[in-house]
């Protein structure tokens, strides 16, 4: 049973291919504004390249958490090494 609390654990490829073409825009448009991406880099995202900065991998996911109403965690988005 899900409840609100409980933490998406997917991947970003896994959440960015389920998401609505509006909610991928307003991720692109919330993660590319100020400078902290690129388009390409949040591309390159999307097919499994994980983000070299720890504090870019948990912007992303604050970033979800707000504006998509996403539980994730950068732990979990980003797997690593």
């Amino acid at each position: 049973m899900y409840t609100e609390n409980d933490l998406d654990a997917r991947t970003f490829p896994e959440i960015w291919e389920k998401l609505t073409l509006a909610e991928q825009e307003e991720l692109r448009d919330r993660l590319t504004r100020n400078g902290d991406c690129t388009r390409m880099t949040l591309f390159n995202w999307t097919k499994g390249v994980r983000p070299i900065s720890l504090a870019m991998r948990r912007k992303v996911a604050a970033t979800m958490n707000k504006y998509l109403g996403l539980n994730v965690s950068h732990l979990t988005l980003f797997p690593g090494r």
